[in-house]
Parts: structure tokens; sequence; C-alpha cells
């Protein structure tokens, strides 16, 4: 089962390295990035292309124009070829068995949506507490997306 790890990026490089350190150290190999900036400067793309040069299951592409986290975080599911889609953020750093952790989650036929717990970390990434907002998503409600957005860190 393919996983693809989806980035809208904007200017967002100097926290990237992180991020990226924080992929390539999962247990779980068989997975792509897709990242997508949304006309971030030149500097900012060059970085990040830089980060990525070296490991082959990276992908940059670029907004031609600034459109917004909605529209390139779409553009990032329809470029994705995994069977399981995860959206990150540049600025975020996931466990090293957040890859597999899903997948174990989703050979559960039942089961349409995960998310990670949201941890508040040191500079060095060691978690100190659980984001104070954290919970469970709302169950056996009519509308699936009612969701406050601290979902929004690795779901």
């Amino acid at each position: 089962m393919k996983f693809s790890i989806l980035i809208a990026h904007y200017n967002n490089a100097v926290f990237f390295k992180d991020c990226f350190n924080s992929i390539i150290k999962q247990t779980y190999s068989n997975f792509e990035v897709i990242i997508v900036d949304d006309c971030s400067k030149e500097s900012e793309k060059q970085n990040i292309k830089k980060i990525i040069a070296d490991d082959n299951r990276f992908f940059f592409y670029e907004n031609q124009h600034n459109k917004g986290v909605g529209y390139t975080k779409k553009k990032c599911a329809n470029l994705a070829t995994g069977d399981i889609l995860g959206f990150v953020d540049p600025d975020d750093a996931l466990v090293p068995d957040a890859l597999e952790e899903s997948i174990k989650a989703f050979k559960n036929k039942n089961i349409i949506a995960a998310y990670s717990q949201f941890y508040l970390c040191s500079s060095e990434l060691i978690p100190q507490k659980l984001f104070p907002n954290s919970r469970k998503v709302k169950n056996k409600q009519k509308k699936f997306l009612n969701l406050d957005f601290e979902v929004n860190h690795f779901f």
C-alpha cells in the first residue's frame, strides 16, 4: 500500500528541514511526498529543492499564481498516486512510525479518516505537551467535515 504525503508550501523553508528529516526516518518506506509551492519567494523554493534533491520519493510542483492553501492542498491530492493520502504542514514533524500506524488503521475497512495527536515540541522536536485543544473527532454525525483545525496536523 503506497502512502502519499502531501505538503502545501508557502515561504516556510526555514522549518522544512525538520519535516523532511522526520519523513525520511519513517519505519514504513513505501511512500511519496508531493510538495506544491504556492508562489513562494525564489530563495524559499530553491531551499526546498536543495533539501529534497537526493531523494527520488519527493516531487516538487509550483502553482503559476498564488491560489491559497485550499487550492494548493487540492492540487497536492490530485497529483498523488498513493492509496492513502496524508497532509503534513512544512513546519510539522512526524514521529517515526506515523505512516506505519496509519497503514494499520486503514486495514480496518470501516475507517475513512485518521489523524494524529498534536504535540507542542521544543526546538529539538522533543514533545513537551499535548496541544490543549486536542480531542477526538465527533462520531455519528450526519456530516463528516465538522472538525476543528487541530486535526490538520497529519490528517
